[in-house]
C-alpha cells in the first residue's frame, strides 16, 4: 500500500501555512490523529473521562450491523462546537461517546504499476479491510478507517472535559 503525500507550504519555522481547505484533512495528518485517536482539530489527546472519544458521525457512515465506518477523527469537547459547524455535519450528525474501536481498512484509490511510477485507476475512491492483501498491495491510501463498534450516542453539551 502507498500512503497519499500531498504538498504543503511551509513558513521559515517549517509549519504549514495558509488557509485550510473546508472538508479536507491532510492524509499524513488524517493517519496520525486517527491511529492515536487525537482531535481532528487541534491534535490534541481527544479522550473523555472514562477513557472514551468523542465522534462526530453522519448517518452515511453506519453500516447496517451497527457498526459506524468512519475516516473522521475524534474531537476534543473544547472544539466539538466548531467540528459541528463543517460541511460535512451541515445536514444533520450524530455525537457518539466511543468505548471500543478498531483500525479496519483504508479509504483511496486502486492502481497499477506503470513504468517506475504508478496510474490510478478510474473510479470513485474506496474502502479496503486490512484483510484483503491483494488489493492493498497495489493501492494508494489517504485515509484511515476506524469501525466503531461499542459507543452510545450523547449530547456533546452533557459532558464534562477529562482532566
Amino acid at each position: 500500500m502507498l500512503w497519499a503525500r500531498y504538498s504543503a507550504a511551509l513558513s521559515s519555522s517549517g509549519r504549514p501555512v495558509g488557509r485550510p481547505l473546508d472538508g479536507m484533512l491532510h492524509p499524513g495528518r488524517q493517519h496520525g490523529v486517527m491511529l492515536r485517536r487525537y482531535c481532528g482539530v487541534c491534535a490534541r489527546l481527544a479522550q473523555t473521562n472514562g477513557g472514551r472519544h468523542l465522534h462526530l458521525v453522519t448517518d452515511d457512515e453506519r453500516l447496517e450491523s451497527g457498526t459506524v465506518r468512519t475516516v473522521h477523527p475524534p474531537v476534543c469537547l473544547d472544539h466539538a462546537a466548531a467540528a459541528a459547524m463543517s460541511p460535512r455535519l451541515r445536514h444533520g450528525y450524530t455525537a457518539l461517546l466511543v468505548r471500543a474501536s478498531v483500525l479496519s481498512g483504508v479509504l483511496g484509490t486502486p492502481c497499477t504499476p506503470a513504468g517506475l511510477g504508478v496510474r490510478l485507476a478510474p473510479g470513485e475512491h474506496r474502502f479496503v479491510p486490512y484483510t484483503d492483501k491483494e488489493t492493498l498491495r497495489w493501492f494508494l491510501a489517504f485515509g484511515l478507517v476506524r469501525d466503531l463498534t461499542d459507543y452510545e450516542v450523547v449530547n456533546p453539551n452533557d459532558l464534562v472535559p477529562a482532566a
